[in-house]
């Protein structure tokens, strides 16, 4: 694809952000195509990733929820596999060694307010599986080394 249609994402995913009262100048990441949200304690990483070999470009929206927990570990895999399962567009998923909560689309298909959708989903979920999973489970924070955040 182009590098024009490229730049045509990056301005849907930043009218989505500003659908969030956000500047989108003061959230991008280190690399063109990242965005990194804060809200509190949570972090919202905004990525257009294109995948050269079929000419597709994605959109992702991914949060760090918490390292895999040192007990009851395939309880909790178990517990969160279940809840993938009640979630819209959105799973949770394994990267880095920690669970992140997350959701990936083809970007052709997308315009601001469905990215909007997607981040505010994310975060929504982030927010409540917490409070329901600390209740069940030691939930440890990620901690991510400086040159490793998006």
């Amino acid at each position: 694809m182009e590098e024009k249609q490229i730049e045509n994402y990056f301005l849907i995913v930043e009218d989505a952000i500003k659908m969030l009262e956000v500047e989108p100048e003061t959230t991008r990441g280190n690399e063109a195509g990242q965005w990194n949200l804060l809200t509190g304690e949570l972090e919202v990483w905004v990525d257009v990733m294109p995948a050269p070999e079929t000419n597709v470009h994605y959109f992702q929206v991914m949060t760090p929820f918490c390292q895999i927990p040192p007990e009851n570990a395939d309880s909790f895999m178990l517990e969160i596999l279940k809840r993938n399962y009640q979630m819209i567009d959105s799973s949770f998923t394994i990267f880095n060694g920690g669970i992140y909560l997350r959701c990936i689309k083809d970007m052709i298909y997308l315009d601001a307010e469905q990215c909007f959708v997607a981040i505010n989903r994310i975060g929504y979920y982030a927010i409540e599986y917490k409070k329901a999973l600390k209740e069940l489970y030691q939930l440890i924070p990620i901690v991510l080394e400086e040159d490793s955040k998006h």
